[in-house]
């Protein structure tokens, strides 16, 4: 059962409307604020979670929210921060009053228009997060609130990593059905691809409307989703109007093995942004807070069929505060989507804290500390002859990344981010220096990688060979190929540096192949060909 809320604080300013919700560690309400007329959630940590190692945890997620959403719309606004008369810190945030992410699933579908022009917004507000040396590490559904314009935005930073804190690393927060295998091992090494796990995995959720993992007709209890998720790879989605682009994206990005996933948020929005214009809807600006202190906000937006145009938009400067590799090849058939129970849903939305975090490959942080609370769960430690396919699979592809890291500065009740060095992911053409915006923009041109070409399969003594062609080959290409068939289990997804693969012991089969960069990018669309009856 939901605990009972804690007794509101009175704060000097503001008068209660009501309680809003609670989590673990703190409860929301509603107040007024007097001075300037207007409804404002406000944050207060419990009291029983008042530890000095809480309130750096709970500081810290007020200094990174009041830092990013200054500049990034789709983050949750932070108005102000202090102890209140009875010794509890609070954050005073805006009030979105519509229904979160988990809310709206739950309760109806979204169109795939909307998934993807959420996912836009969304994957701005992580990359910019990342690029100021920020992990959020805790994305789900519940965690974006809808503002009363109804726009998404991201919150709950409580548990974010920031790359140079000093804090207790014995606990790292994750909700389990939205958390990368990387997160759920007894050495959890997360970094900014665990957070594109996460977004993904929340995007899948709302065509799905259930998480990842979750099987139609299959018990998902906890111990289940610890068992599944870092073997068994995600079915698709079984929504008939989810295009086939969109579903190998959601593959890509839920893939097991970190390298295989969009390197950043970045490469997962105009991945996002290339399914738009795929299926003829109009193409979301990807805004993003750039690292560069002198051109805080960048915009990706559509300018022509072909090319992404990166226009950025100068504000006042302000100072910059292991793998687990998948070998399973079966995945699991998916029907429609299906409701979720509201109690299965309840213990599947709690955040639960791990082990300390080992180093990552875009961020080496520890985690700062959080105590366990009654609705948080620690989880102990775990020791031929089918017909071939015209359909596409699923597919995933890698890259690699790295950004900037940040220090905690105290300030007033609570820190706040600023510049601590490192290396910065380049901000996209953004200026370096402030000036006044022009009606002609530098523009920087986003390549797209072309399908390999003359793919053709032949029968062979062995079983069947593929071979193909690059159109535009350059320095540092590989390629990835998958198997694909048509009702049957999909298998996994494999990287060689030739243009040619035999598959053995088989008479027919059907593959698709794409191209990727030595920078990761990849092709948006694969080349497919058949041997045997299906394929010719």
């Amino acid at each position: 059962m939901a605990r009972p809320p804690a007794p509101a604080p009175q704060l000097p300013g503001y008068t209660l409307v009501r309680h809003l919700g609670g989590g673990g560690f703190a409860d929301v309400f509603l107040y007024r604020q007097e001075s300037l007329g207007r409804e404002v959630a406000i944050k207060v940590l419990l009291a029983k979670d008042s530890s000095p190692a809480a309130r750096a945890r709970f500081e810290n997620e007020g200094a990174v929210m009041a830092r990013l959403s200054e500049e990034h719309r789709n983050i949750v606004p932070v108005y102000d921060a202090a102890i209140g008369p009875d010794g509890r810190p609070y954050l005073v945030m805006q009030y979105c009053p519509k229904p979160d992410l988990a809310k709206r699933y739950k309760s109806g579908s979204f169109t795939v228009a909307e998934v993807l022009a959420t996912g836009v917004q969304l994957a701005g507000a992580v990359e910019s997060a990342h690029r100021q040396g920020i992990l959020h590490r805790d994305i789900k559904p519940a965690n974006v609130l809808t503002t009363r314009s109804g726009r998404p935005a991201l919150a709950d930073f409580g548990i974010a990593v920031n790359a140079a804190a000093e804090q207790d690393p014995d606990a790292v927060g994750v909700s389990i059905p939205w958390s990368p295998p990387e997160l759920l091992a007894d050495e959890p090494a997360g970094d900014a691809r665990s957070d594109v796990y996460s977004l993904v995995a929340t995007l899948y959720t709302l065509l799905a409307r259930r998480s990842p993992l979750e099987l139609p007709d299959r018990p998902t209890t906890q111990a289940d989703l610890l068992a599944r998720i870092p073997r068994i790879p995600a079915p698709p989605t079984g929504r008939p109007d989810t295009p086939r682009s969109l579903e190998r994206l959601l593959s890509r990005g839920l893939a097991k093995d970190p390298a295989l996933r969009f390197a950043s948020a970045e490469q997962l929005a105009r991945a996002l942004q290339q399914v738009q214009r795929e299926i003829g809807e109009p193409v979301t600006d990807f805004e993003f807070l750039a690292a560069d202190p002198t051109a805080e906000l960048a915009v990706l937006s559509e300018d022509a069929a072909d090319h992404t145009r990166v226009r950025p938009l100068v504000i006042t400067a302000q100072p910059n505060p292991q793998p687990v590799t998948d070998q399973i090849t079966e995945r699991l058939a998916a029907p429609g989507p299906e409701p979720v129970s509201d109690e299965g849903t309840r213990m599947r939305e709690h955040t639960v804290l791990r082990g300390r975090p080992s180093t990552g490959a875009y961020l080496d942080a520890p985690a700062p500390a959080a105590p366990p609370a009654e609705d948080t769960v620690v989880p102990a430690r775990s020791a031929p002859g089918a017909a071939a396919p015209a359909a596409p699979a699923r597919r995933l592809r890698p890259v690699p990344l790295a950004i900037g890291a940040v220090a905690l500065l105290a300030a007033g009740a609570l820190a706040w981010i600023v510049a601590s060095g490192g290396t910065a992911a380049p901000a996209l053409d953004s200026p370096t220096t402030a000036a006044a915006p022009t009606s002609d923009p530098a523009l920087a041109v986003v390549d797209v990688v072309p399908a390999p070409a003359e793919l053709t399969g032949t029968a062979t003594a062995d079983g069947v060979s593929f071979t193909w062609t690059n159109p535009e080959p350059r320095t540092g290409d590989s390629y990835d190929w998958q198997r694909v068939r048509t009702g049957g289990p999909e298998e996994a997804v494999n990287r060689v540096s030739d243009p040619a693969v035999t598959i053995t012991g088989v008479a027919q089969a059907c593959i698709e192949v794409v191209i990727v960069r030595d920078d990761g990018s990849s092709s948006v669309r694969p080349a497919q060909a058949c041997v045997g009856e299906a394929g010719g």
